[in-house]
Order: structure tokens, then C-alpha cells, then sequence
């Protein structure tokens, strides 16, 4: 899990990448999932040497497996792998004309108003916040789009294609381990 707190925003906006800290969002989250892949391999073949199979067997399993996720795993894919990125994300946006979430909420009315009818102005991490009126569906529902890839681009994109054929991949490997293994104890054990 890697947890990311404000500082990874532009500004401290939310939906937002530091460009000098995070120049390339989405290829940091490939090399996250590249890590991914060489973690799985190696766990793949620890565990196929541990089930008695012999080397060059545990090393074509490894092989097929690396070829599988090598086809199918991006950083589209990596919460399918176990690993995930949380980025921070309060419910204040920062007071900033020219920050896309903000001139969107603002024009379309989203934010808690004062008892005059005004945008409540608080403070928060960022500065000056308005916070958005969560007692509205509508509201909640805007939100909660914000976090879509098409709005928060970097951000993981989980696809179900490629989960299934990930899942599907690793299930038949692990089958295969547990048959050969099968075969070769009862093999030694009734010659």
C-alpha cells in the first residue's frame, strides 16, 4: 500500500499531480507494478520449488506466469495485483479561481453556504476552502465522479477484462503447481 498525503497535489488541489515531485504519475504506478510482477515471480517460483517440483519445472511455470502478466499488467492493473495507491483527498476544495474543480463547483452551486447566502469560507491544509454541501445527491454524486480516471488522470485505472484474464492466469497456474505436485508425490510414494 502506498499512501500519498497532500503534498503529492499541485498547489495542495486535490485531483491534482506535483509535476516536480510526480512528473509521470502513471509510469511511477507501471514501476510499482513491474515491483508487482517481480514479487509475484518470485513467490511463484519459491512456491513451486517448496512443492518438491523440480527447478526446471518451477522455472517454465515462472516463465508462463511472467508472459501472462507481462501481457496484461500496466498500472491499469495494478490494484488487481494486491498493491494499491491511496492519495489523500479531504472534502475541502481550495479557494482557487483558475482550479477546475473549484470553478465547476462553484458554478454549479455545490458549496455550503453562510446563513447570508455567501460561500462558507474555511481554512484548511490548502488555505482558504469552501466545502461542498454533501447533504445533496447531486452533490454526491459529482464528487464522487471526481475520482474517475477521466478527472483524475494518474490515478489507478482498474479494468475488468484484465482483471479477469489476471485472475484466470494465476488460478491456472496454481491448479497446474497443485496437480504436478500431486503426481509427483504419489508417484514416490507408489512407484
Amino acid at each position: 500500500m502506498l499512501w500519498l498525503d497532500i503534498e503529492h497535489t499541485d498547489g495542495k488541489r486535490y485531483f491534482t499531480w506535483d509535476k516536480n515531485k510526480f512528473p509521470k504519475p502513471a509510469a511511477m504506478q507501471d514501476e510499482l507494478a513491474a515491483l508487482a510482477l517481480t514479487l509475484t515471480l518470485a513467490l511463484a517460483l519459491t512456491l513451486a520449488l517448496t512443492l518438491t517440483l523440480t527447478l526446471a519445472l518451477a522455472l517454465a511455470l515462472a516463465l508462463a506466469l511472467a508472459l501472462a502478466l507481462t501481457l496484461s499488467l500496466t498500472q491499469d492493473e495494478l490494484a488487481a495485483t494486491g498493491r494499491k495507491m491511496v492519495t489523500i483527498v479531504d472534502p475541502h476544495i481550495k479557494k482557487d479561481p483558475g482550479y477546475k474543480v473549484y470553478d465547476e463547483g462553484k458554478s454549479k452551486g455545490y458549496f455550503v453556504r453562510t446563513k447570508d447566502g455567501a460561500e462558507y469560507d474555511g481554512w484548511c491544509w490548502p488555505g482558504s476552502s469552501v466545502y461542498l454541501d454533501f447533504t445533496s445527491a447531486e452533490v454526491r454524486e459529482w464528487w464522487a465522479s471526481r475520482f474517475s480516471y477521466e478527472h483524475y488522470v494518474g490515478s489507478t485505472r482498474l479494468t475488468l477484462t484484465l482483471t479477469l484474464t489476471l485472475t484466470l492466469t494465476l488460478t491456472l497456474t496454481l491448479t497446474l503447481i497443485l496437480t504436478l505436485t500431486l503426481t509427483v508425490t504419489l508417484t514416490v510414494a507408489y512407484p
